[in-house]
């Protein structure tokens, strides 16, 4: 009996964070459903939300320095062939995961049904005023899209790629559309994470002179690492906060659940489908190790995705997770994740091609192969453009929908039921980013403990032991 009481001891011990965000979690709906049948004002509601507030304040603070100490530290740390090969594998494998995704969500759209024309009927006023108000906020074009994603991977300028964003408008002038490349408030992490790795790879050539730069990058992204520790303990208390003022702020929830279920459902059922059984497949087939003991590590990082809805602002946690709990070398970890956090949407993709059929079926919209098609490769281009923000796909999917042909003011439907199933997408963002790590550790670990035991005077500065990451 004490040897069974030991073993608890000690895997609570070791998933505690994971307990305590659980708890967190319950704590959330049970004080949530608890409190609003007493229907609490407005500064009482402020209040319960505040924790939840200062604890995704916190962790956005966090994003940007990650982000860039993360992926310069990565990518001085390993040569620029190891670079080329991470960088290879990273990409190739997300490309297909979201391709993957993409597919799923037309196969299940089929297979459900969810756009049933009463839905259009049955809504409330409020819902339906929302629905045909909602315009997007631009006009541009899937090749519009496209030359932003280039332009936001070249940035003009260092600084305010800090906080601008490149964006192509098209405007009505006098009856001829008229583009122009101008920009938006938000940090261009495209342009940031592409820079980070340029620099970083170019530092790691440069041995002696690169030494005390290095030093100091390593100093700071340990004081990061630190500092998001004691953040993350927070995680409970932030968790229960968020999730019990979302639920306290949703005034006729219940109803338009009933009648957008079955959309809601659809979805949920292949996020799960994918995060429970094709992606335990995928690590089972290439790693050949037990994949939930995996899902088991990095679990408070889909939980901490699902309570923020943002995988940007999960991304201290879920380095944690995968240094700490799962053993992935840090110089892949810190090279990958912040990449898939921008780039990586598995969940969002298959959101986006439900949606989009689902407004095509809503508005007896017939869809052959080409448009299935179209619909794949539209969402899975939108999904890398996605901004890592709550419910920010909502605001891609016309791109989708002009793509078919389908009505655009069908999205306004959406933002009913989206403060839950963006929570639900979020985390297979997350997971999907732990496990394209583990992939990418997979597949360079032999080239990477080969740069490790290098004598110094080898081909990059940290061959010596004071540049090794496992060491900060």
């Amino acid at each position: 009996m004490s040897a069974f009481t030991d073993r608890v001891r000690a895997w609570a011990k070791e998933h505690l964070l994971l307990l305590g965000t659980l708890s967190g979690v319950l704590a959330g709906i049970i004080l949530g459903f608890s409190i609003k049948p007493l229907q609490p004002s407005v500064e009482v509601q402020n209040l319960i939300a505040y924790p939840g507030e200062l604890f995704i304040r916190a962790l956005s603070l966090m994003i940007l320095p990650c982000i860039i100490f993360s992926l310069f530290v990565g990518a001085a740390s390993v040569n620029i062939k190891s670079n080329g090969k991470i960088v290879a594998i990273t990409f190739v494998y997300f490309i297909l995961t979201t391709l993957c995704n993409a597919f799923f969500g037309v196969i299940l759209a089929l297979l459900f049904q969810p756009g049933d024309p009463s839905v259009l009927k049955n809504t409330s006023n409020e819902t339906l005023l929302l629905a045909s108000t909602f315009t997007p906020a631009k006009k541009s074009t899937l090749l519009d899209n496209f030359l932003d994603l280039g332009r936001n991977i070249v940035p003009n300028n260092l600084f305010t790629a800090f906080f601008e964003q490149a964006l192509t408008t098209v405007n009505d002038v006098e009856g001829t559309l008229v583009r122009t490349v101008g920009t938006r408030p938000g940090t261009n992490s495209l342009g940031i994470i592409v820079i980070s790795i340029v620099f970083g790879s170019i530092m790691g050539t440069m041995r002696e002179e690169a030494a005390p730069i290095l030093r100091a990058a390593k100093a700071l992204e340990t004081l990061i690492n630190k500092t998001v520790k004691g953040v993350i303990w927070t995680t409970p208390v932030g968790v229960a906060s968020i999730i019990c003022a979302k639920i306290l702020e949703i005034t006729d929830m219940w109803s338009i659940m009933s009648q957008l279920a079955l959309f809601v459902v659809t979805v949920a059922v292949g996020l799960f489908t994918y995060q429970w059984i094709f992606m335990q497949l995928i690590y089972f087939a290439i790693i050949r190790k037990n994949p939930f003991k995996f899902l088991m590590g990095v679990f408070p990082a889909a939980l901490t995705g699902f309570s923020t809805d943002s995988s940007a602002a999960a991304l201290p946690v879920t380095l944690r997770c995968l240094d700490e709990n799962v053993k992935v070398s840090p110089r892949v970890s810190h090279f990958v994740v912040p990449i898939g956090v921008i780039v990586n949407k598995d969940g969002t993709v298959l959101f986006v091609t439900v949606a989009a059929i689902f407004i095509a079926q809503m508005n007896s919209i017939y869809l052959g192969f080409g448009d299935y098609g179209t619909i794949i490769i539209t969402a899975t281009t939108v999904s890398i453009a996605a901004v890592s923000a709550p419910s920010g796909s909502l605001t891609m999917i016309f791109i989708v929908l002009n793509a078919i042909n389908a009505p655009l003011k069908d999205i306004g439907l959406l933002f009913a039921i989206d403060w839950f199933v963006d929570r639900l997408r979020t985390t297979n963002n997350v997971l999907g980013d732990c496990y394209a790590a583990a992939v990418v550790d997979h597949y360079t670990k032999n080239e990477l403990d080969i740069e490790e035991s290098k004598p110094d005077g080898c081909e990059s500065p940290q061959d010596g032991k004071e540049f090794e990451m496992g060491k900060l």
